[in-house]
């Protein structure tokens, strides 16, 4: 399964600061199922524009986001009209990110979308992908009952066990 984070999920996982608890489950479940996570090659756009990250901050930012697989789309939004009939046109440069991400999950080029965007988030009723859209919380819950239904705990992980040669 292919997992794109937004921004927004990608800040609060590589900041300098403790990640909150469903972040923490989400990444462990991730991990545990062996998911892929990747960024959107506009979530790199949204970084270097955002005035607001001092510059520090944001050089750390891109350093850490190449260490994530980046999802570099086929195709953009504005070349699928259904597409932009349903959500609409870009306002300003968060909403034309957000058609991209939106996008790549109603073309199926990922499987889920992980967001903590509200204004994203409600824009999606339309294009009939909103269980494939979700905030952490449900995430969460969502990638749980995955491992449960595996018949996998979600505090499992597996343990290695190193011997020196000879002494088994």
């Amino acid at each position: 399964m292919i997992i794109l984070i937004d921004t927004n999920i990608f800040i609060l996982r590589e900041q300098d600061r403790i990640i909150q608890k469903y972040l923490q489950e989400v990444i462990q479940y991730i991990n545990l199922l062996n998911y892929q996570i990747v960024i959107h090659s506009k979530s790199i756009d949204e970084i270097n524009k955002d005035k607001n990250i001092p510059n520090k901050i944001k050089r750390a930012l891109l350093s850490k986001i190449n260490t994530y697989p980046i999802h570099d789309p086929r195709s953009k939004p504005s070349d699928d009209e259904p597409f932009i009939k349903l959500i609409g046109e870009p306002k300003n440069e968060r909403e034309h990110v957000d058609s991209y991400l939106l996008f790549s999950v109603y073309n199926n080029e990922v499987d889920l979308l992980i967001t903590e965007d509200t204004g994203l988030i409600n824009r999606i009723s339309s294009l009939k992908i909103s269980s494939r859209i979700l905030n952490l919380k449900d995430a969460s819950k969502y990638f749980k009952k995955i491992l449960e239904d595996n018949g996998t705990k979600s505090s499992e992980v597996p343990v290695l066990y190193f011997y020196k040669k000879g002494n088994m």
